[in-house]
């Protein structure tokens, strides 16, 4: 009965009649919403289908990658390719594995070797590299390849601006990529130019103009011309944000500035990077927030909890999920079994019951809590599971227009 109503509700809604009975949930997997289109299965097979519910892509293929840069990788028989988000295919089924776009090209396997294709399906880079598994993508204009164990970068037209000549190295990030050889790490330029001398036991990328590096067993920050900001006497160092970092020395936490000053002295048994102005901090195993002068604005009261996002913290307490302000103030009170770690479009997934639905900032339950899983919001829309079948509902709560058979008025 419940269901019925719930169709025919649907089809007031939208001023239309429903046939009695009829599925308002159709799909066996749905994913959420990218660029217009999400991937959707129906049996064991999957399709794409835009906001109209056009099936814009038809279900007969084995795996569907979400769109990006205007195209779809798909695959059948094992086979990869690429049709543009409209349904017209661009790349034939010829790759054993593909990746998603990223600056116009996107990363192919075929017969083991690595390559990558523009947006047309031309061939910029042959298929003769190796790739690692975090390394199959553009980025700044360059791109990771390995060949006979050995690391460099090709650009956009297919050459090689880097050769292969280094024994480890990472993507590029503000101009600069960590190299390595005979042990050591350092940097280069989108060019090959040596940048920063090849001193450091360990480095990671630059991120706000300085980077984590290791020297002598010690983790510390330099500029762009290797110049130590922040000094090696630390265990651990993680990445600057909002102009702070955390940091790890005699068996706790605390947090540095950009000249290396710590601002917040050690003290913490965990600290995360600054998010919205507040770090998320643990000390004797609870859990709260603190500001940049080191005032604990959220005191640690909290089993567990998530930095901020859109406002708004994730946080538990005796067992209950829930949510509060920058302020402290429980918005969503701490009595949910489980709940999103954090908000999307203003939206975040909570669970009682064994069913799941959606508050909004302000605690209000938006979306009732009547569905077995859900995705979170995207585009305007959530894939949500009903009685076993997946479809798409709007932040009202409403369903999908196309997700139940309708007729004329």
């Amino acid at each position: 009965m419940r269901w019925k109503c719930i169709v025919l509700a649907a089809a007031l809604l939208f001023g239309g009649a429903a046939e009695a009975g009829a599925p308002i949930f159709k799909y066996d997997a749905a994913s959420s919403f990218s660029e217009g289109v999400a991937a959707v299965s129906i049996g064991d097979k999957w399709g794409c289908v835009d906001r109209s519910g056009k099936a814009v892509l038809p279900f007969r293929f084995d795996g569907v990658k979400s769109c990006s840069e205007g195209m779809v990788a798909v695959m059948l028989d094992y086979r990869w390719g690429f049709f543009d988000k409209t349904g017209l295919a661009v790349v034939p089924l010829q790759y054993d594995f593909v990746e998603s776009y990223a600056e116009g090209l996107a990363a192919v396997r075929r017969y083991g070797k690595w390559g990558f294709i523009d947006l047309a399906g031309n061939e910029v880079v042959k298929p003769t590299y190796d790739l690692g598994d975090w390394s199959r993508r553009f980025k700044e204009g360059r791109a990771l390849v390995m060949r006979l164990g050995k690391a460099g970068f090709v650009d956009r037209s297919g050459k090689e601006a880097v050769p292969p000549r280094y024994d480890a190295a990472l993507e590029f990030n503000e101009g600069l990529a960590p190299v390595m050889r005979w042990g050591k790490w350092g940097f280069i330029d989108a060019d090959g130019r040596e940048a920063v001398k090849p001193l450091y036991d360990n480095a990671l990328w630059f991120q706000n103009g300085l980077a984590r590096v290791v020297y002598k067993g010690q983790e510390g920050f330099i500029d762009k011309y290797g110049k130590t900001v922040v000094p090696f006497k630390y265990v651990f160092v993680n990445a600057f944000s909002e102009g702070l970092a955390p940091v790890f020395r005699a068996g706790r936490w605390g947090f540095v500035d950009l000249t290396g000053k710590e601002v917040i002295a050690p003290q913490y048994q965990v600290a995360f990077p600054f998010q919205e102005g507040l770090a998320l901090v643990c000390r004797n195993g609870r859990w709260g927030f603190v500001d940049k002068t080191g005032v604990e604005v959220v005191k640690t009261i909290y089993d567990n909890a998530w930095s901020f996002g859109e406002g708004r913290a994730a946080v538990i307490r005796n067992g209950k999920h829930g949510f509060i302000d920058p302020s402290g103030a429980e918005v969503v009170p701490p009595v949910y079994d489980g709940a999103a770690k954090v908000f999307s479009e203003g939206l975040a997934k909570v669970a009682m019951n064994g069913k799941v639905g959606f508050v909004d900032k302000t605690g209000r339950v938006a979306v009732p809590l009547i569905y077995d899983d859900a995705e979170p919001f995207a585009g305007g829309v959530a894939a949500v599971k009903l009685n076993g079948k997946w479809g798409y509902i709007r932040p009202d709560g409403g369903v999908e227009l196309w997700s139940v058979t309708v007729f004329r008025n």
